[in-house]
């Protein structure tokens, strides 16, 4: 089957992938809106006619996919470097990337990596949006979610790149098929709040 977004959600390169099928679909709608005003101008010679209403009509979702597109412009997501440094844990099954946490405001997080063991999640954040962004406004969405799924694990986010290394080294890898559907369950929970 043919996919546009050709990079599921959680995976390194969503978030590239993302915006470039918003752009993409935002500008698909601008074919529709300039061909029925063209059309309607033509066959009327005015702009006033038939035909603008479902041009008018197709900008409401041109809008939402350039708006979704723009918003995406400014997300920090990892580079190939730090990708292939935490090559393991993707191999085996435990790394998230690309994800962009949504609070209970509509607040969205970037967060670059996270890797998922058993006992919770070690994430990764190199974005900084001035004063206002704290650590704990990714935490908590994902820390309440865990709880209220009775998952004995918790998030914590690391903004130090060397940090998140030192503290992913120490990490237990997966013993068994029950570890791996722990970590599998994580990890959808997880993928539920994000965009």
């Amino acid at each position: 089957m043919f996919r546009l977004n050709s990079v599921r959600k959680g995976r390194f390169g969503y978030i590239k992938s993302r915006r470039a099928t918003q752009f993409l679909f935002g500008l698909l709608c601008c074919i529709p809106i300039i061909l029925l005003l063209v059309i309607g101008i033509l066959i009327y010679g005015s702009r006033m006619n038939y035909f603008t209403v479902p041009a008018a009509v197709i900008v409401i979702p041109m809008a939402n996919f350039l708006v979704v597109g723009i918003s995406l412009l400014g997300m920090d997501y990892g580079t190939e470097e730090q990708f292939r440094e935490l090559a393991a844990f993707d191999e085996a099954g435990m790394l998230l990337s690309d994800l962009i946490i949504i609070d209970e405001k509509g607040r969205r997080i970037p967060c670059a990596f996270a890797v998922v063991y058993t006992g919770g999640i070690v994430a990764y954040s190199g974005w900084q949006h001035g004063k206002k962004f704290r650590k704990e406004q990714a935490e908590i969405p994902v820390n309440d979610l865990l709880k209220r799924k009775d998952y004995p694990a918790r998030m914590k986010l690391y903004t130090d790149w060397g940090e998140f290394i030192s503290r992913i080294s120490s990490l237990p890898a997966p013993s068994d098929e029950a570890d791996m559907r722990k970590i599998s369950m994580i990890e959808e929970a997880v993928l539920s709040i994000c965009l």
